[in-house]
């Protein structure tokens, strides 16, 4: 290999460089070192516009420039195995325009097999010992009107795409985590959605780190704001850039929620579930009777506890609720100004099972409306007084009479109505007392004892 000097050569040829025909790249060609003896394994400058270098070939195996270069140095180093080093310099004021190109890279095959053709192949591999740090490609762009880093005219990108997974069919196809960082701790890093066309009105959305939070943002002129907000906390805001609950839906006017099944046979529920991922309480839209249920214990067997008709009925089932009459009538009771507990031994019904032994006992603290009559025969003139009493663990409620009208009366009724406050356990029940007289008088088993849970 001859040793090429001084400059002359660079005015006396076309090319720095030239290698042509099948045997111009052999096994003997090992290195090609520019005049004063660097590390550059192919060194080429030019300053004039033409093409600096030239390379073909026609080997079965062609490689039109093949570059290898090895070191073996232990002392710290950088080592390069090409650098392209472009400048254009204007002199004076000049303005013509200029497309310069690092490298301008175009591969064409007319291959009739199959074939892959591949513009650029790069493999980065690091030692298997010490501490490195491999990049298969590094883009630095510098400052000027426009940036871009790559541009991409037609074909799909993949990243992360093996031959073991189907070639990419989208623009850009990614297998594996995409990570977007904040050039700094202030900055933010957003992807930024467009919809096609032109023109300010253009539905436009970006989301990413906002504030130390994830927003969904709409950039669309006239229409700007954030969407959807999830904060660091886990609380989510749609329409709420700072929502203070575990979901927050904001917005002006009615704001609207809604839920839709694809099959108009299926009921749409809403469930609660604890720590165990257990639905313990639902509310239910039924769809065969277009009622809203709210439902408990949904872990085992759903019990209604309120339905919404859908013509606005409210069925409270669990609401205490009673009535209990005398299963027969309870007669002669005492005249001697004692309390008498009136007997009810026939309950019509006791939705709650909270009445039981001529007893109420209230399962919740509330306002119970608690109403009592009895309808009493043969009763007598003499006593001073008749007086009829719903007991309750807070206070008492009365109704009295006095019978003397110069006869006995063959009936007479006692009624109590009442709205009564009780708490939790507290419990009702009825009393008669006649002060004095002839203990003659009976309940009938018409007389009766209700009530229910009001508010």
């Amino acid at each position: 290999m001859a040793t090429l000097a001084g400059s002359t050569i660079a005015s006396t040829y076309t090319y720095l460089l030239k290698m042509d025909g099948t045997s111009g790249l052999t096994s003997s060609l090992v290195a090609v070192q520019d005049g004063d003896a660097t590390d550059s394994a192919l060194k080429i400058s030019t300053t004039s516009a033409s093409v600096a270098h030239t390379v073909t070939t026609a080997a079965s195996t062609p490689k039109a420039l093949f570059i290898d270069a090895n070191t073996s140095g232990v002392a710290a180093q950088n080592a390069t195995g090409m650098h392209i080093d472009f400048d254009r310099t204007v002199a004076g004021s000049g303005t013509a325009a200029h497309n310069d190109i690092g490298i301008d890279l175009d591969v064409n095959s007319a291959s009739l097999g199959t074939s892959s053709v591949i513009g650029m192949d790069i493999d980065v591999v690091g030692a298997t010992g010490g501490t490195h740090t491999a990049t298969g490609l590094t883009v630095t762009v510098g400052s000027s009107d426009t940036n871009y880093a790559a541009l991409f005219n037609g074909g799909n990108v993949g990243i992360g795409v093996n031959a073991a997974m189907s070639a990419p069919t989208s623009p850009l196809t990614i297998s594996g985590d995409v990570r977007l960082l904040g050039y700094d701790s202030t900055s933010s890093s957003a992807t930024y959605f467009r919809k096609g066309g032109s023109g300010s009105d253009t539905a436009s959305f970006h989301m990413g780190v906002v504030s130390n939070d994830f927003a969904i943002v709409e950039d669309t002129s006239g229409a700007t704001g954030t969407r959807v907000t999830v904060e660091t906390g886990g609380n989510v805001g749609i329409g709420d850039d700072a929502p203070p609950t575990n979901l927050q839906i904001k917005g002006t006017g009615t704001v609207n929620i809604g839920l839709e099944s694809t099959d108009n046979a299926q009921n749409l529920d809403i469930d609660y579930y604890d720590n165990g991922n257990n639905p313990y309480g639902r509310i239910r839209w039924h769809e065969g009777t277009a009622n809203w249920t709210f439902q408990t214990n949904v872990t085992s067997s759903s019990t209604d506890i309120m339905t919404i008709t859908g013509t606005g009925e409210v069925l409270k089932v669990k609401q205490p609720a009673f009535l209990a009459q005398p299963s027969s009538a309870q007669a002669d009771f005492a005249a001697d100004n004692s309390a008498v507990t009136v007997v009810f031994g026939t309950e019509r019904f006791d939705q709650g099972g909270n009445f039981a032994s001529n007893t109420f006992t209230a399962p919740a603290t509330g306002k119970y409306q608690l109403n009592a009559s009895l309808y009493m025969i043969l009763v007598d003139s003499a006593p001073n007084y008749y007086d009829m009493t719903i007991v309750t663990s807070l206070r008492s409620y009365y109704a009295i009479f006095d019978p003397d009208q110069g006869q006995d009366h063959t009936y007479r009724s006692l009624h109590v109505s009442v709205l009564a406050d009780m708490d939790t356990n507290d419990t009702a029940h009825v009393t008669i007392r006649q002060h004095s007289g002839t203990a003659q008088t009976d309940i009938d088993a018409a007389s009766y004892f209700s009530g229910y849970l009001a508010c």
